[in-house]
């Protein structure tokens, strides 16, 4: 996945390119991509804000726990833009 510089969280001239999917991080670590906590990204399953990809061979008890990058970057320019609230000006007249 390529992602172009100059839009929001994306424009980072550190970030060039970034995986379609990445690993959970390990507990107690943070996500080399985002800064998030493997903590972090399962709330946000829970709430629903995020869909996390859950891969185990049947019969086993243990697997791999995905997350889309897309996702991420989606979830994250759309709290940014929540952030950006228009701000309200008033013109006082005198009488």
């Amino acid at each position: 996945m390529k992602i172009k510089k100059g839009t929001g969280f994306t424009g980072s001239a550190r970030i060039k390119e970034l995986p379609t999917t990445f690993r959970l991080p390990k507990t107690g670590q943070r996500d080399e991509h985002f800064g998030l906590s493997r903590s972090w990204f399962y709330a946000a399953e829970a709430d629903g804000r995020l869909a996390l990809i859950h891969l185990r061979e049947k019969g086993k008890t243990r697997g791999t726990t995905l997350v889309r990058t897309s996702a991420v970057l989606e979830l994250l320019e759309g709290a940014q833009s929540l952030s950006k609230k228009p701000r309200l000006s008033m013109t006082l007249e005198r009488a």
